[in-house]
């Protein structure tokens, strides 16, 4: 079922603006520093770096950026859909975005901060695989996202495979940052769209042709 509590100080349109731009903006700003303000960071090292050279404050920016988004998400989700496991997948998302802040707030170093860094890092990246888990669970519960629900489910199954081909140092965790990560926050903006929108674009298509 799809609600709109339009009564709340911001709309699910923007919301999803908000979404969109948030999770866009974190590998603009990495793409940046690779292409144009720090060329010389090999892309092997993790994109965290850049925070400690010039313009760090602008890698921080990107954290917030994505933890915004991530945020503007689960609130826009929260107000689309209803039933089981609403609450579960959009808190997942929560917390998956205030921890992009504390990975923001702290730098990676070898001191305690850094180690903050990669505690606050890890934290939002399991609970944004979670998310993905039980949102594909979501969706696949509602009729009207039903057509996300498939598109999800792989998303979380490419996370998982990239999350442990850099464990395994199977391939450097700077180049899963740079480049494994994207089709994730891909898919990610789409959601943001659809909530945006109102509804998945495979469904108005259906309803138009009946």
């Amino acid at each position: 079922m799809q609600t709109d509590r339009s009564s709340s100080v911001l709309s699910v349109e923007v919301l999803g603006t908000i979404a969109m731009v948030g999770l866009v903006l974190q590998p603009i700003i990495v793409w940046a520093f690779m292409l144009l303000i720090a060329p010389d960071v090999a892309w092997t090292e993790a994109d965290s770096n850049y925070a400690l050279g010039d313009l760090g404050w602008l890698r921080k920016v990107g954290f917030f950026a994505t933890g915004i988004g991530a945020i503007a998400l689960g609130l826009g989700l929260r107000r689309r859909l209803e039933g089981k496991g609403v609450r579960l997948s959009t808190t997942l998302l929560f917390v998956s975005g205030a921890a992009q802040f504390g990975a923001g707030i702290f730098n990676t170093d070898p001191n305690a901060e850094g180690s903050l860094h990669d505690l606050f890092g890890l934290l939002s990246m399991v609970t944004l695989l979670s998310a993905l888990f039980a949102l594909r669970a979501l969706f696949a519960r509602n009729e009207d996202w039903k057509a996300l629900a498939l598109p999800t489910l792989l998303a979380a199954i490419w996370f998982v495979i990239i999350v442990v081909a850099a464990i395994t140092n199977v391939i450097e965790a700077g180049y899963v940052q740079r480049f494994l990560t994207v089709p994730v926050l891909a898919w990610l903006v789409w959601i943001a769209w659809n909530i945006r929108q109102g509804r998945p674009h495979v469904a108005q298509s259906d309803e138009a042709n009946a």
